[in-house]
């Protein structure tokens, strides 16, 4: 009996496992054909991830300039957004372009999650003489597909047919894409995760592999904290100093020694175009040196322009005699002799030197605004000493070349004016020198001057009953985040 069962027993044993050897047998072929490359698929992303390169290790030395994006998706989507944009493309002749960005703007692909994740890459590049450059992005896990390229290509050699001008050069040393298009040739390799562009092969075979001394220590400096910029720009400025030496803004620069790359931060936020910029600068002339280690203060003119300011420029870095003395013998004998003329023709003229004429009374801020009440600049200068300043006045309006006119009256305001003779108007007329006869008024510590009495006495009123750009939405949303202490500042609109 009981073998009889265990005979049955035996039996349905043996049913069941032939019934389950198709299902074995299956899994096997799904686990050979289906498992192994789902696996080799990870290990080669956690390689790529894992063996990773510093985009700055591959960069030829001698670069001229050098940029990095923390990320290229980021990057596309705010210069996507800036509404700047629009104000810049606004010309018609810029009509393709402001066409190509709108269709951008709606492309459904560049607001995807997928998107984001591939795109999200480091991207530096570096620009080298004559135009030459080299680009290097940190792919991450995003390098398998390219390790994968060249076997792919091997086994459909037509894989880039459609893509004109793009190929694989298999038998290059090293093994290299190359992209052809209208006489040039771009040349790119995998090192890593990293892949390299350059514009010649020489560049190439440079930036291919990593340094062996690594990463310069002044460049991995400037790199490592990219903040909350969209990009940062290294540039070394002796190269600028170098090749504008000589006369004018290059003589006085050529004074100034730059320890270390300047660094430009450029950030993009839907309406704002912000910049930063980092010139650690020295000298050994003590005067320009005194000048640059000043330390920069909110200049007292911000508290005083209207609130039709629709744009402005100001220097306060230092007193005109302070700027004259540093600055003058460094222009040039052309400069120099122009000023010496000058001070002569004071002397002679008014019994004064431009010393005592200009010097003597301006404090250190000066500069120019312009007005959405009208078409003319108005000028101004900080006044130090209001004494000194109405006694250096009143000389020269006393004077018989200078003189003043105080008859233009804006509602209740006075608005004098400064004159000149007939015969000498006349003659520097006849040489094609033409006198600015400016009005001016003198408010709150400050001298304005416009060519229209009107303009000027309207923004002065602004500024007197405390309507100011300042309280302004325009300001807050142009200056936000940037320091208001200054030596030099530009507030502009671009759709100006």
């Amino acid at each position: 009996m009981e073998g009889n069962e265990r005979i049955e027993g035996e039996a349905v044993d043996t049913a069941r496992t032939r019934k389950r050897r198709p299902v074995v047998a299956l899994a096997w072929v799904l686990g050979v054909f289906v498992g192994v490359p789902v696996l080799a698929a990870l290990g080669l992303l956690a390689v790529s991830a894992l063996w990773r390169s510093d985009p700055a290790a591959h960069m030829p030395a001698g670069f001229e300039a050098y940029a990095s994006l923390p990320s290229a998706g980021s990057f596309v989507r705010e210069a996507l957004d800036l509404k700047a944009l629009d104000a810049i493309l606004s010309s018609q002749k810029l009509g393709a372009a402001r066409a190509a960005l709108r269709s951008l703007r709606v492309e459904p692909f560049l607001r995807s999650k997928a998107f984001s994740l591939l795109a999200d890459v480091r991207v530096d590049a570096t620009l080298y003489d004559g135009g030459a450059f080299v680009a290097a992005a940190s792919l991450g896990y995003r390098a398998a597909a390219l390790r994968l390229l060249p076997l792919a290509l091997r086994m459909a050699p037509g894989l880039f047919s459609k893509a004109k001008g793009l190929s694989y050069a298999a038998d290059a040393m090293p093994a290299r894409f190359e992209f052809s298009s209208g006489g040039s040739t771009l040349y790119a390799i995998r090192y890593r995760d990293v892949l390299v562009v350059a514009s010649s092969e020489t560049l190439l075979l440079e930036a291919a592999r990593p340094r062996l001394s690594g990463v310069e220590p002044a460049l991995a400096e400037a790199l490592k904290s990219h903040g909350s910029g969209s990009l940062r720009l290294l540039v070394d400025p002796a190269n600028f100093v170098t090749a504008g030496a000589g006369a004018g803004i290059g003589a006085l620069l050529s004074g100034i020694e730059f320890p270390e790359l300047a660094v430009v931060d450029l950030d993009l936020k839907d309406e704002r175009i912000a910049v930063s910029i980092e010139l650690p600068a020295s000298a050994d002339d003590p005067k320009l040196s005194a000048l640059l280690g000043r330390r920069s203060r909110t200049p007292a003119t911000l508290s005083r322009l209207p609130e039709s300011a629709s744009y402005f420029s100001l220097l306060s870095a230092g007193k005109p005699k302070e700027l004259w003395e540093v600055v003058g013998p460094r222009l040039g004998d052309k400069a120099m002799a122009a000023y010496m003329s000058a001070d002569d023709a004071s002397r002679a003229a008014l019994g004064m030197d431009l010393d005592t004429l200009l010097f003597s009374w301006m404090g250190d801020e000066m500069g120019a605004y312009g007005s959405s009440l009208g078409p003319e600049p108005i000028f101004f200068a900080s006044i130090a000493d209001e004494k000194v300043r109405r006694d250096v006045f009143n000389r020269a309006f006393g004077s018989l070349l200078v003189g003043r006119d105080i008859s233009a009256l804006v509602g209740d305001t006075r608005v004098p004016r400064v004159v000149f003779p007939k015969f000498l108007r006349t003659f520097l007329e006849a040489v094609g020198v033409r006198l600015v006869e400016p009005f001016y008024l003198v408010e709150d510590g400050f001298l304005y001057a416009s060519q229209s009495a009107e303009l000027l006495a309207a923004c002065v009123a602004q500024a007197r009953d405390g309507r100011l750009l300042v309280k302004t939405d325009r300001w807050k949303d142009g200056s936000g985040g940037v320091s208001p202490e200054s030596s030099a500042s530009i507030f502009y609109s671009l759709d100006r």
